[in-house]
C-alpha cells in the first residue's frame, strides 16, 4: 500500500509504477480513483424542483446536502430517492435499506392516492432537523476524521471540483 499523497505517481512504466520515492514492479495495476457515492448519481440527472432549481444547485454541488430521511428534499415535490444522501443505508446492509425505503415510498404513494393528494414534499424545518441529526450522529463516529468516499460530498475528499 502506497500513500500517493505522500509519494505521488510520476509515471506508469513498462514494468510498473514510478512514484516520487520508489519504483514498484507490478504485473497488474488497479486504478481506484474514488467516486461520489452519495450525490454523484443524482447530479448526473438534470433533476429540477420548484422554480427550475437543480438538485446540484440546491445542494451547492454536494457541499450543502439536506434531505428528509434520505428519501425526499424540500423544493422537489414528488421526488423520492431510494437510499439517498443522509439515509442510514450506507451504515447497514444495503438490500435491507433498499427494501425499507421502497416499502416506505410505496405506502406513502398509496396514502396519497387514497386521500386524493397530488403533491408530497418535506417541510424545510423537518429537512433541516433531520440534517442536523445526521451530522450529530456522524460527528460521534470516525467517519469525518478521514478522507473517504463517505465524506466526499461534504468534505470534497474524493471529488475533483470543476
Amino acid at each position: 500500500m502506497v500513500d500517493v499523497k505522500e509519494s505521488p505517481i510520476q509515471k506508469i512504466t513498462g514494468e510498473g509504477i514510478q512514484t516520487a520515492d520508489n519504483h514498484f514492479d507490478l504485473e497488474i495495476i488497479i486504478f481506484a480513483t474514488g467516486y461520489d457515492g452519495m450525490t454523484g448519481p443524482l447530479f448526473k440527472i438534470d433533476i429540477r424542483g420548484r422554480n427550475g432549481v437543480t438538485l446540484k444547485e440546491k445542494w451547492k454541488g454536494g457541499a450543502a446536502v439536506q434531505t428528509y430521511l434520505g428519501l425526499t428534499t424540500a423544493g422537489f415535490p414528488n421526488l423520492f430517492m431510494i437510499t439517498g444522501p443522509e439515509s442510514p443505508s450506507v451504515l447497514v446492509n444495503m438490500p435491507i435499506a433498499i427494501e425499507q425505503h421502497v416499502e416506505w415510498v410505496a405506502e406513502c404513494m398509496q396514502y396519497l392516492r387514497e386521500h386524493d393528494i397530488d403533491l408530497v414534499e418535506p417541510a424545510l424545518e423537518a429537512e433541516e432537523a433531520w440534517s442536523i441529526h445526521c451530522r450529530e450522529v456522524a460527528n460521534a463516529t470516525l467517519y469525518f476524521k478521514g478522507d473517504s468516499w463517505y465524506t466526499g460530498p461534504i468534505l470534497r475528499a474524493n471529488l475533483e471540483v470543476f
